[in-house]
């Protein structure tokens, strides 16, 4: 998700060079959030404290249609559809428990956006994240999340995983060589976001789990640490790699790059090295600092409740000048004040729990994907 914001900006996507690889790649961040993501709503949509989360959830989803400018023009942007999909796995638990009923609904979610296409489905097929058809891999995720995935499982799952990459390329070839458009058989994750897309990818990142369910490595190293960490605050980080990133493209903007002086691969790669240090880096301190805030101020539900009531407040003020002066960056200043504040708020401070099973803490700052 770094790398696609950042560097959206910053390289081309002329056909056949290395930029137009990278976006490629890196534009499929969120087939592999949003199936994270669905690893561990089962657990947390059907647990005591669901509203909580939903709550927490929510602010930050108001906060982030600001920033993006989604509001007047009502589109579902990342933080919205997590959350619908959040309140369908909550309200429907039940069901969703069902391996049959995942199973058809990942077919029918498929199969529908073959021969209708998202973008002809109203609201619930609007860009960028509408929840058809990116609830797909949330439903994908609950069905490698629901238990844990034993190694005897592993090679069944790549057999799943080449399937589904050849219908989604068998779908591609076929529909192209045979001008079937009805189809939407080109593999493209915006325009529209099609079922070929949808496949080859979600084939990618199940063959991705297995491989990194293969490797043994020591869970006390440097790097088994950071991405225990890092995971664990997963949308955390989501919420502070936006400000980090600004910022970024801010400098960079100012070193004369952009659309009309692209970066060199080195120096693309230098820069996102340097925006993932100052996210962990931001995370750490954000961290730090509550903790000693919680150790000076013994009443957390205080603390609480008084943060809440200042979203609530910075929330209001961002509607207000967002419908009042449509074209001014208040609006979006204030969201990511309280993006940022947010973070600092729902994040968990102790590393020494980090390890623990998921308590009563929301889930997107707990469990790991």
């Amino acid at each position: 998700m770094i790398a696609i914001h950042f560097l959206r900006g910053f390289i081309s996507d002329e056909p056949g060079s290395w930029s137009e690889a990278a976006r490629f790649i890196t534009e499929s961040a969120p087939v592999f959030f949003f199936i994270a993501f669905g690893m561990t709503v089962m657990r947390t949509s059907g647990r005591t404290g669901r509203l909580r989360c939903i709550f927490e959830l929510g602010i930050i989803a108001l906060f982030h249609q600001v920033y993006q400018d989604a509001v007047l023009t009502f589109q579902s942007e990342l933080f919205l559809f997590l959350l619908l999909a959040f309140l369908i796995s909550t309200v429907f638990h039940k069901l969703f428990a069902y391996r049959w009923i995942r199973l058809i609904l990942a077919a029918a979610i498929t199969i529908a956006n073959l021969f209708i296409g998202h973008e002809n489905m109203g609201v619930c097929g609007n860009h960028p994240f509408g929840i058809m058809p990116w609830i797909f891999f949330v439903i994908v995720g609950m069905m490698i999340g629901t238990k844990p995935i034993e190694q005897k499982e592993h090679i069944p799952i790549v057999a799943y995983a080449l399937a589904l990459f050849v219908i989604g390329l068998a779908v591609n070839l076929y529909g192209l060589r045979y001008g079937m458009h009805y189809l939407h058989a080109t593999i493209s994750k915006w325009e529209p976001t099609t079922s070929s897309y949808m496949l080859i990818w979600t084939s990618i990142a199940l063959c991705v789990y297995v491989l990194f369910n293969r490797i043994r490595y020591n869970p006390n190293s440097s790097i088994a640490k950071i991405v225990t960490i890092s995971s664990k605050m997963l949308l955390a980080g989501v919420v502070v790699h936006y400000i980090t990133s600004d910022f970024a493209i801010y400098i960079m903007n100012s070193g004369g790059f952009g659309v009309d002086n692209y970066m060199p691969w080195y120096l693309a790669a230098i820069s996102l090295i340097a925006i993932y240090a100052g996210v962990y880096f931001v995370l750490l301190s954000l961290s730090n600092i509550k903790q000693i805030v919680l150790e000076n101020i013994k009443r957390e539900e205080l603390i609480y409740k008084s943060v809440w009531y200042v979203l609530v407040i910075l929330a209001i003020a961002s509607l207000a000048l967002l419908y009042t002066n449509p074209d001014s960056v208040a609006p979006g200043n204030i969201a990511k004040v309280g993006m940022l504040i947010a973070a600092f708020m729902f994040l968990t401070p102790d590393y020494d729990e980090l390890s623990e099973p998921v308590g009563k803490e929301c889930f997107y700052l707990r469990s790991p994907p």
